[in-house]
């Protein structure tokens, strides 16, 4: 026997499927078996084999191409032993062996099948399973038999549930036909099997009068589908009793029909009957059309023509798109008024046609019920005229504008509208004397407009973080606000002030009220600004003094640069300099020196003391080795002035540049022309001593090393016995 049953194996259950034996190959391939270990995953019922869907759902009929499951519970039966498998299929041509071979006990086991041609049609197969034990490599009489069947088709089953019927083109059940019209055959199908099919639906007629297309639907297992079969009906040329037939095949087997009896009658021209109506509710005082869809019935209708009156216009117009319409055929038949009054209204329309064949001329009257409306309006606006951009509600209905009916009528607008999250419009009365509530009932008969008057406000916010002073709401627009009155300053008595420096918003610290013309949003501006002490701190002859030279207010973050030399205190000694030494900056975190005589504390975060620190120039003799030669000094106070009788030499004097200095910069000498040297803080200045020979005043003194040369300037005035003190100052 060549066996059909045969397909594939299938992984694809929930927990891992395991091949076990491959059975012999038939002409399909190999029946396959293969074990779950999900062992509570089927309940047979204590049968040890029975057929499934690919679902695992038990199922006794199977169809045409269907795939199906062969299941063996071996769970309870010789668990952890050998066990010899014997699966056999009895049925038409005959009985065939799926499955020999050696499987281990507890656990169940599936192989996959399929329907394949040829079909036995209603037919049952019948699986018989027998497992025995198998002990010391023999197979024992030690065995559990179990059989299960199933039928096969080419296909599920189809069935009409209940007697079809015919509606017209209103979805109106008839038995009664006019020729050369179409109608819809309805029948519902019933799918008796467990799978998805689709069917072919065709109808026929005992007369010959119906044309009908088959048509195909598609129904689901177990299910219903509801099939509408268009049907066109030739007109006889008399009363015709007929039977309409509809039957549903699967696979061009028959499954099941059902008939219909219809009477068919000869048609006459229409009569027409409306199809569709455009609108039925026209506005007051304006031309409206109104289109009327209308079918012809009946056989062909020729010489068509329309006449139409009504109570609401003085009169009616009337346009046919065509004088002639074939039988089922449609006219369009367009009406012209302009209504001159709102409320209830009743368009006649006459309808005059003949038939060819009789000459018979037919009449249809059709009353069309209207109602005529008039326009409702709502303007918001502001008290300046500024539409105010929102929606108005009448009766519910969310419009501004709005064509009703005459009658009673409830009018809201919004009692505020936003603009954004600091600009709004609020409702303030409406035009006509109507009140000043949002929410007003009015009567309309006519064209009415109503106007909702709004007034503008802006939000204000104005606050100090500080004294914790502020103002704020909405405002309208044009008033006056008064401004929280703001300290000038708020001392700490610790080396910090927070001071007023104005408005966020652009107005100083003088401004006490504003005008509200916009939106505003204003903070109180304040900054932190730090005490920094300038400090002379002179060291030297017996002691060390400090004095406050200086004290700034700076930002918080901001900076302060100085340059020590304008801050140069006066020597106790006139014969003895003072020379910059360094500065000392103290913070709160700490302190730092800087040489230079350009100080910058940068940033300002707290108070501060910058320390200027000044040294007397001391210079001990202890001879030209040391660098330096004190020669003698002599002072002579003449006629106010005073001339220095010795010359000091400092054999280590550098000589920098010529010219004048700039302010703050200090005297390192005199060129041989008698200009002052000066050189920047920050420079670093070459050593070059002077040499024997070199010109030193205004006379072209020579100076020899170890000479004490005196010399009196000649014809000094006031300004140059300035400068010569201050030269030999620094030079000394």
């Amino acid at each position: 026997m060549q066996p059909k049953h045969l397909l594939k194996i299938i992984i694809g259950i929930t927990l891992l499927a395991v091949t076990i034996i491959s059975a012999s190959v038939y002409a399909q391939g190999p029946f396959t078996i293969t074990y779950a270990t999900a062992v509570g995953r089927f309940n047979m019922g204590g049968n040890i084999v029975y057929f499934t869907n690919t679902n695992f759902q038990q199922q006794s009929v199977f169809y045409n191409g269907e795939e199906f499951y062969i299941v063996i519970n071996l769970a309870q039966v010789f668990q952890g032993q050998p066990v010899y498998l014997t699966i056999t299929l009895s049925g038409p041509p005959g009985t065939e062996t799926l499955y020999q071979g050696v499987v281990e006990g507890g656990y169940i086991y599936y192989g996959a099948l399929e329907i394949v041609p040829p079909i036995y049609n209603g037919q049952t197969y019948t699986a018989y399973v027998t497992a025995c034990l198998i002990v010391n490599n023999a197979v024992t009489s030690d065995c559990v038999t179990g059989s299960a069947s199933y039928i096969e088709e080419d296909h599920p089953p189809a069935k009409i549930v209940s007697p079809p019927y015919i509606v017209n083109s209103n979805n109106q059940e008839v038995t009664t036909l006019i020729g050369n019209n179409t109608y819809t055959l309805v029948v519902n199908i019933e799918n008796t099997g467990f799978i998805t099919y689709t069917y072919t639906v065709e109808v026929s007629d005992s007369a010959g009068l119906i044309s009908a297309q088959p048509m195909q639907v598609t129904v689901p297992a177990q299910g219903e589908a509801t099939v509408n079969v268009p049907i066109y009906v030739e007109a006889p040329s008399g009363p015709v009793s007929d039977t309409i037939t509809v039957s549903v095949y699967g696979d061009g087997y028959l499954d099941d029909s059902s008939s219909v009896s219809v009477t068919v009658l000869p048609s006459r021209p229409g009569p027409f009957a409306i199809v569709s109506v455009s609108t039925t509710t026209l506005h007051e005082g304006e031309q409206n059309a109104i289109t009327i869809v209308l079918r012809n019935t009946g056989y062909t209708a020729s010489d068509i023509t329309a006449t139409a009156t009504s109570n609401i216009a003085p009169n009616v117009d009337v346009s046919l798109s065509t004088t002639q319409v074939s039988s089922g055929g449609e006219l369009t038949v367009t009406l012209y008024l302009t209504p001159n009054a709102a409320g209830n209204g009743v368009i006649n329309l006459d309808l005059s046609y003949s038939w060819p064949y009789t000459n018979n001329v037919y009449t249809d009257t059709f009353e069309i019920n209207v109602t005529v409306l008039t326009e409702l309006v709502i303007n918001l606006v502001s008290v300046s005229g500024t539409p105010v951009n929102a929606v108005a509600s009448i009766n519910g209905q969310e419009t501004n504008s709005l064509w009703v009916a005459p009658g009673t009528y409830v009018v809201s607008v919004p009692n505020t509208v936003n603009v954004g999250d600091s600009e709004r419009y609020v409702f303030d009365h409406w035009s006509g004397g109507l009140g000043s509530s949002n929410t007003i009932t009015v009567t309309v008969n006519g064209p009415t407009t109503l106007t909702a008057y709004y007034v503008e406000e802006y939000y204000v916010s104005i606050s100090d973080p500080v004294t914790g002073q502020s103002v704020s709401g909405w405002f309208k627009q044009g008033s006056t606000i008064n401004l929280p009155s703001i300290p000038q300053f708020i001392n700490y008595n610790n080396g910090s002030k927070l001071v007023f420096q104005g408005w966020s918003c652009g107005y100083p610290p003088s401004t006490t009220t504003i005008t509200v013309n916009s939106p505003i949003s204003c903070t109180a501006q304040w900054v932190m600004q730090y005490q920094v002490i300038i400090e002379d701190v002179v060291t030297g002859l017996g002691g060390s003094t400090t004095s406050t030279v200086g004290t700034y207010w700076v930002n918080e973050g901001g900076s302060l640069t100085i340059n020590a030399l304008d801050y140069r205190p006066s020597s106790s000694n006139p014969l003895i300099p003072l020379t910059y030494s360094h500065a000392v900056i103290q913070t709160s975190t700490g302190s730092s020196t800087v040489s230079s005589s350009i100080v910058s504390l940068s940033p300002v975060n707290g108070p501060a003391t910058i320390e200027l620190v000044w040294s007397y120039n001391i210079v001990n003799v202890i001879g030209l080795g040391a660098g330096v030669a004190l020669l003698g000094l002599g002072v002579v106070y003449r006629d106010r002035v005073r001339y220095f009788t010795t010359i000091i030499i400092k054999r280590t004097t550098t000589v920098v540049r010529k010219g004048g200095g700039e302010s703050g910069t200090a005297v390192r000498g005199v060129a041989e022309d008698g200009t002052r040297v000066y050189a920047q803080p920050s420079e670093e200045l070459p050593v070059k001593p002077l040499e024997e020979g070199t010109k030193v005043g205004q006379e072209s003194t020579v100076i020899k090393q170890g000479e004490e040369t005196k010399t009196k300037p000649s014809g000094e005035t006031p300004n140059e016995e300035k400068d010569n003190k201050e030269q030999k100052g620094q030079e000394t």
